[in-house]
């Protein structure tokens, strides 16, 4: 019996990793999308990636899933991430999780309250250009 709360779904777009988290989350569904993710970055073996977050239809995490939030994120200020732009309409959620996980403070990342800004700031930015394959 799979107890993990919370849907993902994970595109690759080039070198940008585009996530969707829907509803809520327990740690067994944050633990469940961030070996995805890891696996994912792994999988660019060293080459400089993006990551495009929609939380539009996130819920918010459980104590226990912003604790594996942060240590995941803390892994990710280790890898070749350039930028992670995250899509949160909700102000609250936003600053939910920029409390409960102090390891977003060590990443370069903007907010946007749409997919289409959000896209189009990563498509605009030097670092997206020199590194299109």
């Amino acid at each position: 019996m799979n107890d993990a709360h919370g849907d993902i779904d994970f595109k690759l777009d080039k070198n940008i990793v585009c996530v969707t988290l829907i509803g809520p989350f327990n740690g067994a569904g944050v633990v469940e999308w961030t070996q995805k993710l890891q696996q994912i970055i792994i999988g660019f073996e060293g080459k400089p990636f993006f990551v495009l977050m929609n939380n539009t239809d996130y819920e918010g995490f459980t104590p226990e899933a912003f604790q594996i939030a942060d240590d995941f994120n803390f892994w990710l200020n280790d890898q070749t991430m350039v930028v992670k732009a995250i899509i949160q309409p909700s102000l609250l959620a936003k600053e939910m999780n920029i409390k409960n996980i102090p390891a977003l403070a060590g990443q370069r990342i903007e907010y946007f309250d749409n997919k289409h800004d959000a896209i189009s700031w990563l498509r605009t930015l030097p670092e997206y250009l020199n590194y299109l394959d």
